[in-house]
């Protein structure tokens, strides 16, 4: 208990709201209705009767491509210099967080300034080819791999 050090956050934190999310259209009924309230910790206010058709316990699939939790503390960094272009970290990663991308020339000079972007490694063709990691954090789930 010596140890402890009492912190004090802004007094406004208290009362901090979440910021209301946008109304989409193209969101199932079974995302909106049991999905996004179970994720935010309001699973036991739902009535039973919002289960009606899974009573075997059946949940519709594909429902990852709307959970953006982003609930990882340390995110994948692609370090380009380092980097062999073996796949084997996209290959590891279990919630397809890291992604390679060839690119053509075209495809490079249209992507966003910030992106990094190399020649790619062993693939001869006619076209000068190029090689980049995309990371989304929103999916990471951030296990060390």
């Amino acid at each position: 208990v010596e140890s402890v050090v009492k912190i004090e956050g802004p007094a406004d934190w208290k009362n901090a709201a979440d910021e209301a999310k946008e109304d989409r259209n193209d969101i199932p009924d079974f995302i909106k209705n049991i999905v996004e309230p179970i994720n935010a910790q309001k699973g036991f206010d739902l009535p039973v009767s919002a289960f009606d058709g899974m009573e075997d316990g059946t949940f519709m699939a594909g429902t990852a491509a709307y959970e953006k939790r982003g609930i990882a503390i340390n995110v994948p960094e692609w370090q380009q210099d380092k980097c062999i272009q073996c796949n084997q970290c996209a290959y590891v990663c279990p919630h397809a967080v890291i992604r390679p991308f060839l690119l053509n020339e075209n495809e490079k000079e249209n992507a966003p300034e910030a992106m990094k972007i190399v020649p790619a490694k062993a693939l001869k063709t006619e076209e000068p080819t190029f090689y980049t990691i995309g990371v989304t954090p929103l999916d990471c789930t951030g296990c060390g791999n």
